[in-house]
């Protein structure tokens, strides 16, 4: 029996009603968890947030955690508590949609058979290429989710958007990545490395510590320091081209490789006392699908990874479930498949736990 609408055990929405044969098949081929591999990956890797959108035109406000408590005054009155929030920052949603399109003999016998018995040799291998393009949609969707993870940090050295990936911090209106920010005491603090290029090791670790060290010394507006994580590495992420240097540059420095549980993991090092975990951004310096570079194989960043989650610096949403549809195309007479969706990322006080640099030549 053909289906309505259904969602498949990745979250996707499957929308069909042309017939068992091809609605069954499809949605069989998109329901498989590892076609999203990607976004799930670069979420995890980059401690990003899921966030709930209650609307198209939400807007989040950063918040600075306050101190302790303030004792009862001789009047026996409460004090009120102030909570420091932050300017409000919008989303920026980002809808993505494609499609393709079956020939006139597939969607005939769709509408008509239940089953490939009889049907013609065209009409079988068809059928196995829709199950390939409809994967292929779903990984599309996938990657470009992806993308714009790793392009919160790569477009974050400069203002280039209002909303979403290269947008302004909401505290400062200043890119993510800034020697310059502002703290309401009229203070100010750097999360970028600048210096000259370069591609010897020593050097390396002298930028790496000044990355770790901005990140140990950064305070938020009531003067409190950040949290920095205990018994976990702070995350160096590089491009695949430049693994082998950042190993160098660890292994060069470490005492040994890791500590504890984390001995056995090749990436994680002791370097100087900080444990530092080598993390590969694939997507770094690839092509996107508009054919914009994604950053450059030379940028690298350090997170403070508990200081990301707890203050989810990093967040993620889609408005609705990526929604796959087979429907007639009423210009052509023929089967469309197509998948939809609206994604959405944006930094918030990111600037307080990642640095970031791009001088290694």
């Amino acid at each position: 029996m053909a289906v309505d609408l259904i969602t498949l055990d990745n979250g996707i929405l499957y929308e069909g009603k042309w017939g068992e044969i091809l609605d069954a098949y499809v949605s069989e081929t998109i329901k498989q968890n590892e076609l999203l591999e990607d976004h799930k990956q670069y979420k995890a890797l980059l401690d990003y947030t899921d966030t709930t959108l209650l609307n198209p035109d939400q807007k989040f406000s950063s918040r600075t955690p306050n101190g302790g408590l303030k004792g009862i005054t001789e009047t026996g009155i409460k004090t009120n508590r102030e909570f420091n929030f932050g300017p409000k920052k919008g989303l920026s949603q980002r809808e993505i949609w494609e499609k393709f399109d079956m020939s006139y003999l597939m969607t005939q016998w769709a509408k008509k058979a239940q089953n490939l018995k009889g049907a013609p040799e065209g009409v079988q291998a068809e059928l196995v290429q829709i199950s390939d393009q409809a994967r292929d949609l779903v990984q599309g969707y996938d990657i470009t989710f992806a993308e714009e993870m790793v392009k919160n940090l790569t477009l974050g050295f400069s203002v280039t958007a209002a909303e979403g990936p290269g947008a302004a911090s909401a505290r400062d209106w200043l890119s993510l990545f800034n020697a310059s920010h502002e703290l309401k005491d009229g203070s100010t603090f750097t999360n970028v490395v600048s210096g000259a290029a370069y591609t010897d090791v020593a050097t390396g670790q002298a930028q790496l510590q000044v990355a770790l060290d901005a990140l140990k010394t950064m305070k938020f507006d009531n003067g409190k320091k950040i949290r920095q994580p205990k018994g976990e590495a702070y995350k160096l992420y590089c491009s695949r081209v430049k693994e082998t240097f950042w190993l160098e540059v660890i292994n060069e420095g470490s005492d040994k490789a890791g500590t504890g549980n984390n001995s056995a993991k090749k990436n994680t090092f002791s370097f100087k006392n900080n444990l530092v975990e080598v993390v590969v951004l694939d997507l770094l310096g690839d092509t996107d699908t508009d054919g914009n570079t994604i950053g450059t194989d030379s940028m690298f960043f350090v997170t403070n990874p508990k200081a990301v989650r707890d203050m989810k610096a990093f967040r993620s949403a889609s408005l609705y479930s990526a929604r796959v549809k087979t429907f007639e195309n009423d210009e052509t007479d023929v089967m469309s498949t197509s998948i939809r969706a609206i994604i959405w990322v944006g930094a918030y006080d990111a600037e307080f736990c990642v640095t970031g640099g791009t001088w290694i030549a």
